[in-house]
């Protein structure tokens, strides 16, 4: 069966990227509960600390990226996701999820990523695991592809594909997006900000109108 199509997906977020440090995760209104980011950072930092400490290949300079942020889904309610970063090598990274329900303060999924990068073609896949409160463990293969409508890059289409499939390996769902994201550097000092707006398509079932946006801020830490 042919896929059917979501909705408008909307995204707004603000980053201070590595190349200007910050000490502390701050991001969203100023009605944002401060222990959930605070609960999702750490759950994740333990998690990226424990692999981290695995005799990997890591480059002497790698990169940690800390990005916490705020989502709004139509009937989904106020999500707090976090998301965090570990290069591990040429154009390849450890990618750590964790999304905290803001109603029921409580996780709601958590995933674990290994993704590696292809500059040439500007694209990217990814495998790894994911759990979603009151669902079992899935694995999931996504890719994505950028075509660029400018020279630097700040200006263009996101072209994503997700498989999910059971321990078996047995396909369970798929999905589709498309995106157009523009950065804007320097919003405000120390901060850049993205804005995306786009569709989701799904497999067997027509999603209802999805509107999501997020604030996010990042903290770069150099491992040694």
């Amino acid at each position: 069966m042919g896929p059917g199509l979501g909705g408008p997906n909307v995204s707004a977020s603000s980053s201070s990227l590595s190349r200007r440090p910050t000490t502390g995760v701050t991001g969203g209104s100023s009605h944002q509960p401060a222990s959930h980011p605070a609960a999702a950072s750490r759950l994740l930092s333990s998690a990226v600390l424990a692999v981290s400490r695995l005799p990997l290949p890591l480059p002497p300079q790698a990169a940690l990226l800390m990005e916490t942020s705020l989502r709004l889904r139509g009937g989904g309610g106020l999500r707090i996701h976090a998301k965090e970063k570990l290069a591990l090598g040429h154009n390849s990274l450890l990618q750590a999820h964790g999304e905290i329900d803001a109603g029921a303060a409580a996780p709601s999924y958590l995933a674990l990523f290994v993704r590696q990068f292809y500059p040439q073609i500007a694209a990217n896949i990814g495998v790894g695991v994911q759990f979603h409160k009151g669902q079992r463990l899935t694995y999931n293969l996504r890719a994505k592809k950028a075509l660029p409508f400018t020279s630097d890059g700040l200006l263009g289409l996101n072209l994503k594909a997700r498989l999910l499939t059971d321990t078996e390996f047995n396909p369970r769902k798929r999905t589709g997006a498309v995106e157009l994201a523009w950065t804007i550097l320097d919003f405000r000092k120390g901060q850049d900000v993205r804005l995306k707006l786009g569709y989701e398509l799904y497999g067997k079932v027509t999603k209802p109108f999805i509107i999501y946006a997020s604030v996010a801020q990042y903290n770069a830490l150099q491992t040694t």
